[in-house]
């Protein structure tokens, strides 16, 4: 191989390392602009947003006594259902 392969071949190593440090640099500042520029259309949305909301007349129009009530039954049904008997015709796994 002749010096000026060599030199050229440096060259070329030196080119590629550095376009992509340039390409990595490019993609990391454009993320950030692009963050930047989404924080900053979100904070000038916010000041125009208007949010619309039913206000309740007191808070006990939410009711959670309900949803109470509503587990406390089920936990009752579950305490009531019967269990399986198993027999001797019958079982449960084909093992036993």
């Amino acid at each position: 191989m002749s010096r000026t392969s060599r030199l050229f071949a440096i060259a070329a190593i030196a080119c590629a390392a550095a376009a992509g440090a340039f390409a990595s640099a490019a993609v990391a500042s454009r993320d950030y602009v692009v963050a930047a520029v989404h924080r900053a259309w979100d904070f000038v949305l916010d000041g125009f947003r208007v949010s619309v909301e039913v206000q309740r007349i007191s808070p006990s129009q939410d009711k959670p006594r309900v949803r109470l009530v509503a587990a406390k039954a089920f936990i009752m049904r579950m305490a009531k259902r019967e269990r399986p008997n198993v027999t001797p015709l019958w079982r449960m796994c084909p093992s036993t």
